[in-house]
């Protein structure tokens, strides 16, 4: 029986008001609906989101649906989406998309590059992985 491993690794800290999503890996189109349902989960309960790009190496058109669709989302709620230290690749893949301009981008998870107040230390962790089984 043949395993398939997850081409992404998605962790939830949460903190007060504030969640932090960091996703490592390679988000494409079979991915991208769990980088949805953790960052969907995330606005429920904080109001500010920090989506931590920093170990993320591929993400695709769905992958930018997603961010996208999620940013109206975190509108429609008055909560906040951040991107958080972006790859140069990723930072121009989002720029050639023109979502660049959307989101609020800052270099470091502290904030200290753009003038932000660090982020508080995480209370509780979750590990969201899969292995499906062929």
């Amino acid at each position: 029986m043949a395993t398939s491993r997850s081409l992404i690794e998605i962790r939830v800290q949460t903190s007060g008001t504030v969640a932090v999503v960091t996703v490592a890996g390679e988000c494409d189109a079979s991915e991208a609906p769990r980088l949805a349902s953790a960052l969907r989960d995330a606005r429920l309960t904080s109001e500010e989101v920090h989506l931590d790009l920093s170990e993320l190496a591929f993400l695709d058109s769905a992958t930018l649906r997603v961010l996208y669709s999620e940013s109206v989302e975190f509108e429609l709620y008055a909560s906040r989406l951040v991107l958080v230290d972006p790859q140069p690749g990723i930072r121009r893949v989002l720029e050639i998309a023109g979502l660049d301009s959307r989101f609020e981008l800052r270099s470091t998870r502290d904030g200290a590059s753009n003038g932000h107040p660090p982020l508080p230390q995480p209370g509780r962790s979750h590990v969201f992985s899969r292995v499906d089984e062929a």
